[in-house]
């Protein structure tokens, strides 16, 4: 039995995630992995359904070819079935990611697809589409001395106050081949890698991770642009943040087959209005993490 801390719950699993932080025993989790049999389909209602993947109000069904099936119901429950033979760190890979998402959507929060960190004790976010530079934007902070936060995952939630906090997911940050040597990461953090057809390391920062809800400094959403002749950054407001935030709800798809919420709908509306958004643009293919940070030095 293996208790545990992510993404703002406290987790009971049935097998040992290394990827995660530990924690002593709880009475009533708010999260419990199990491992067994899961249903071979499940009613979807007017959500989404396919051959390998199923999405209803409050259940979830994803088979992943060769590796494992997982069942999500209720926002409190993952059941994995793995196939034999399975690589465990890819089992364990498709929980943390896919599994937790749609756990999250089911619990009325909107994992948002960011890195972060910490700027005099309040998260700076970064997010954007997949290759933006997230991860290579965070290595960049960190590298001047910025303490992480989070990955690539941060989940959103209003306290009593009234002020937008935000979770860390888990403590490992996720760095392609080219960050590690880009940043002269040591070799040794090529020991935990993510997916056998993939040159992406897992490393870990438990020594560092925090569990407490950090209050949200402010959104900075990155882009490439082909045609830039240097990184410039711009606010951006209304309807324009809102939209570029709905895009970065993490496993958006998963919403797609069942309309929008009123409460996921109200919290990015919430936050487009109450918290600094901004547009980093840098050039396509050209080296520019130094004045990204740079620019960002300029606005904290």
């Amino acid at each position: 039995m293996f208790y545990y801390w992510a993404f703002g719950l406290s987790i009971y699993s049935e097998i040992e995630f290394p990827e995660l932080y530990p924690t002593s025993e709880v009475s009533f989790p708010d999260v419990n992995i199990l491992f067994g049999p899961v249903p071979s389909e499940i009613n979807v209602g007017n959500g989404f359904k396919s051959d390998y993947l199923s999405i209803g109000q409050k259940s979830f069904l994803l088979h992943v070819k060769d590796v494992a099936s997982y069942f999500v119901d209720e926002g409190s429950r993952i059941t994995i079935s793995i196939i034999e033979d399975a690589p465990l760190n890819e089992v364990r890979l498709f929980c943390l990611s896919n599994a937790f998402a749609a756990l999250l959507h089911q619990r009325e929060l909107i994992p948002l697809h960011a890195a972060g960190f910490l700027f005099e004790e309040k998260v700076v976010m970064l997010m954007g589409s997949s290759g933006a530079g997230k991860s290579t934007t965070l290595a960049a902070m960190m590298k001047k001395g910025y303490a992480p936060f989070s990955d690539d995952i941060c989940v959103p939630i209003k306290n009593g106050t009234g002020d937008w906090t935000a979770y860390s997911s888990y403590p490992m940050l996720k760095y392609w081949e080219e960050t590690l040597n880009k940043f002269d990461i040591p070799e040794s953090a090529k020991k935990v890698r993510l997916r056998s057809d993939l040159n992406k390391y897992g490393v870990f920062f438990h020594d560092k991770f925090i569990c407490d809800p950090h209050k949200i400094k402010m959104l900075i959403l990155l882009e490439e642009d082909p045609h830039a002749g240097a990184v410039s950054i711009k606010k951006i407001t209304g309807i324009d943040a809102f939209v570029r935030l709905q895009a970065e709800a993490y496993r958006r798809e998963y919403l797609e087959y069942e309309s929008m919420t009123p409460s996921h709908f109200r919290v990015l509306s919430s936050m487009a209005n109450e918290l600094p958004v901004f547009s980093l643009t840098r050039p396509s293919k050209k080296e520019s993490h130094d004045e990204v940070v740079g620019i960002i030095e300029s606005i904290l």
